[in-house]
């Protein structure tokens, strides 16, 4: 299951996307992802754009390679012509 609540502040985009990772077999729960972006354009040409993303592994699916808590952030500048 995905979910994505997005709108737009100021000029700013912000959103906020829920996923919800099942395997395709058996529905074994691997955990819950969430994702945070802040996006902003400046004139016609430059963007900037800022990612959170928390990976919560679920505790129940011990043994697997997905079993751990990752979080990650990353900052992203964009010139277009």
């Amino acid at each position: 299951m995905n979910a994505t609540l997005s709108t737009k502040l100021l000029g700013t985009k912000l959103a906020f996307v829920y996923h919800d990772f099942k395997s395709a077999t058996n529905s074994i729960d691997y955990g819950n992802e969430y994702d945070f972006v802040i996006a902003k354009k400046f004139g016609k040409h430059y963007s900037l754009l800022a990612n959170n993303a928390y990976y919560d592994a679920d505790k129940a699916a011990a043994g697997n390679i997905y079993n751990k808590y990752v979080n990650k952030f990353w900052l992203q500048g964009n010139v277009s012509f």
